[in-house]
């Protein structure tokens, strides 16, 4: 299987052109493979991506759902079990008392979570072929490079089962909002007979003592005191809630004025 890109077909579609035009002046329309428009090496494919909202993190609350893998068409490829747990540094799972409720409580503080892909169900192109397999990977916040799980090839329900536990030593503002209003983007691949798996390079990751994955590493301003974030924080908030009830004032005045502007094109009307 082959997916090609609108860039690449473009190109390819030139060099057919060109093959079949020697072809027609009776030139040798003999080529090197890797010169050959209709061949290509076996690839990994693109399958499709499940979106995980990460909300949940931002109020130190676990997640467990089942999301699906969405296809370029938008059409279900597989449903991906995932895990998405606050930790202690240890990794022990945190519980109801320590749930928040509101994120600015977590700010400068350490947070240590794990994303657990459990099992991915259903999968269409193993159906297809049972001799094929699938790799899931995925990238948070400002990871320098995407994480792949280990292959799985020739079982429809790969049970997956892997997870990786992350760290911001001082939580950002930036990292919070971050969590409440972006989700995970874990992408599904296709690997086929021939093909390289993928594979991350694990040297431009930072790690803590205990071997977990750095996040949020981003330095604050040297000009921004870190005690005043809260205060700056909930100010920017309440200008944000006036700001919200001045919209909502102006769009009760703007339709104050178009009812009474009908009613006083009623009046002249009747007037005359």
């Amino acid at each position: 299987v082959w997916i090609w890109s609108k860039a690449k077909f473009i190109n390819r579609k030139f060099l057919m052109e060109e093959l079949y035009q020697r072809f027609l002046d009776g030139e040798d329309s003999q080529v090197a493979q890797e010169d050959d428009p209709f061949w290509d090496p076996v690839e990994v494919v693109h399958l499709g991506s499940a979106h995980i909202w990460l909300q949940s993190l931002a109020y130190c609350m676990k997640f467990e759902e089942q999301v699906e893998f969405l296809n370029c068409d938008g059409l279900e490829e597989a449903v991906l079990h995932i895990h998405i747990n606050p930790c202690s540094p240890t990794g022990q799972a945190r519980g109801e008392e320590d749930v928040v409720t509101d994120p600015v409580d977590l700010l400068g503080k350490r947070m240590d979570f794990q994303i657990r892909l459990v099992q991915c169900l259903g999968t269409k192109w193993l159906k297809e072929d049972a001799e094929r397999g699938v790799q899931m990977g995925y990238r948070i916040y400002d990871l320098p490079s995407t994480l792949y799980t280990k292959p799985v090839w020739k079982i429809v329900n790969p049970q997956i089962d892997e997870t990786v536990q992350f760290t911001t030593l001082n939580a950002s503002q930036e990292f919070l909002n971050y969590l409440q209003t972006n989700a995970l983007i874990v992408d599904l691949w296709g690997l086929q007979e021939g093909c390289a798996e993928l594979s991350c390079s694990q040297l431009n990751l930072m790690v803590t003592g205990e071997g977990h994955i750095l996040v949020d590493t981003k330095k604050t301003p040297p000009l921004m005191d870190t005690g005043q974030i809260p205060e700056l924080y909930l100010k920017l908030l309440k200008l944000e809630q006036e700001t919200e009830l001045l919209r909502n004032i102006n769009r009760v005045l703007r339709e104050e004025n178009v009812l009474l502007k009908e009613s006083v094109e009623r009046t002249s009307s009747s007037q005359q």
